[in-house]
């Protein structure tokens, strides 16, 4: 299970976030902090007894550590077709 958090800054959106981790052999949850192009940055050693926990500790953590992130998307930015409605066709 996967649960995210960022963090807006004097109305900018910082593109690292804070994800928590578990899997079923180490319950525990652990934080990991990742750039916008999904690069890791962080992991915790520590494991905490719930996704909030483990959320606030790594956002503290990222909010302590004062990096900015220069990464480019790992996603292709979306589009919009020319002539798209957003509505989808129907059969006569």
């Amino acid at each position: 299970m996967v649960h995210y958090a960022s963090r807006c800054v004097r109305d900018t959106f910082v593109t690292m976030q804070v994800t928590a981790i578990s899997n079923p052999r180490h319950p525990l949850w652990r934080w990991r902090i990742t750039d916008y192009a999904g690069e890791l940055i962080e992991e915790s050693r520590d494991g905490f007894p719930t996704i909030a926990s483990a959320v606030a500790a790594g956002t503290k953590r990222m909010v302590s550590m004062n990096v900015v992130d220069r990464s480019e998307s790992a996603l292709a930015p979306w589009t919009v077709r020319h002539g798209w409605t957003g509505k989808r066709r129907t059969a006569s």
